[in-house]
């Protein structure tokens, strides 16, 4: 029988990511409405057990974790082949994720291993009974979908970032942990991080900024972003560039944010 509402912690370079908060305080409140236990689950080797345990502040009754030099940095093989394993022994009801590059990556994967729908970059989450529902943007955003599932679990979700909020229901609760040991076979591995190429230092992630300035053909030129960089160190925002700025060489795909139509005569 499936239980339990789990959160996958997304981290990196030994740092937790500001959407795994986001999904553990959503993931606590469904578990709420539910009458389920609330599980964060770590794959990782870089986090101590001081800072997983400080997770239970967000919610998190217990962390089940699974440490391996295999699984850091990530990469979808052996993060897929875990939490296949973990979700064939343990079965639970409901499965949240970032709607990051990460997770979306293994979401797709797990939900092809498991043969199990996933709903994709939700803005909002209920529980009806022991059912998901889901509320995501279809059309570009031009329409909201409710969606449920039906013979699928677990119900696999993915949340978009800096939509659902941080909340703190325990400052002095530490979450139980639970060390678990799935060896990884490397042979089954085709992947392998070779190389991590960075942003310039200080630099935050677009994916977690709170204020975001953004330039498109406007801008008339890269020179001219300048402007925009001083706006954005003054009132504490990051700088985003439309696809069109980005196609023209004028900022880093790191920087597109939003979405732009085709121009006629142009692809």
């Amino acid at each position: 029988m499936a239980k339990g509402i789990w959160a996958l912690v997304e981290h990196r370079d030994g740092q937790i990511r500001k959407i795994t908060y986001e999904i553990l305080s959503e993931a606590k409140r469904l578990a709420d409405a539910s009458s389920q236990e609330m599980v964060a689950i770590y794959l990782g080797n870089s986090l101590d057990d001081a800072t997983l345990e400080s997770l239970g502040k967000y919610g998190a009754e217990k962390v089940i974790c699974v440490t391996d030099p295999l699984l850091e940095p990530y990469t979808a093989d052996a993060y897929t082949e875990v939490l296949e394993k973990l979700i064939r022994e343990r079965e639970p009801l409901v499965l949240l994720m970032g709607a990051s590059t990460q997770g979306k990556d293994l979401s797709g994967r797990i939900g092809g291993r498991l043969q199990v729908a996933v709903a994709q970059d939700c803005t909002k989450f209920n529980m009806d009974g022991e059912k998901l529902v889901a509320v995501r943007p279809i059309y570009a955003g031009k329409a909201y979908a409710t969606v449920t599932f039906e013979n699928s679990l677990p119900q696999i979700a993915t949340a978009r970032p800096n939509v659902m909020s941080i909340q703190i229901f325990d400052e002095n609760k530490k979450a139980h942990l639970e060390k678990v040991s799935l060896p990884i076979d490397a042979s089954r591995l085709k992947t392998k991080v070779v190389e991590v190429l960075k942003d310039k230092a200080g630099k935050m992630d677009l994916t977690e900024a709170d204020k975001i300035v953004s330039g498109g053909r406007g801008m008339k030129g890269p020179e001219n972003f300048a402007i925009l960089e001083e706006l954005a160190q003054v009132i504490g925002a990051c700088v985003g560039a439309s696809r069109a700025a980005v196609d023209a060489g004028w900022r880093p795909h790191s920087d597109q944010v939003g979405q732009t139509p085709g121009l006629p005569g142009r692809r």
